[in-house]
């Protein structure tokens, strides 16, 4: 991604927003942030859904990026990176400040 652009983030639930995202970023040729919230992700086939959103980001000339969005659970973190998610977002909110 191109340091110098701006960078829309949007919630996507299923194969048909992300889609849906894709080619409103595509029309305006612009890079999106596809952000998937935890109880979202669990419900995603992983590998499938992450490979669709490459390969149709491609197919469209979109950089996209696929995001976790605050999560709390250590291991959806690593099961985000290890299924192609780009970025997830780490939510410290709730350990007290000792831990």
């Amino acid at each position: 991604m191109n340091n110098n652009r701006i960078y829309l983030a949007f919630n996507i639930w299923d194969f048909e927003s992300a889609k849906a995202v894709i080619d409103a970023a595509s029309e305006i040729n612009q890079d999106v942030i596809l952000q998937t919230s935890t109880g979202i992700f669990n419900v995603l086939p992983l590998s499938p859904f992450s490979a669709f959103v490459k390969d149709y980001s491609a197919f469209k000339g979109v950089n996209s990026t696929l995001n976790l969005d605050h999560c709390k659970d250590k291991e959806l973190l690593f099961s985000a990176i290890d299924n192609g998610w780009d970025m997830v977002m780490a939510d410290g909110s709730s350990p007290s400040i000792d831990e």
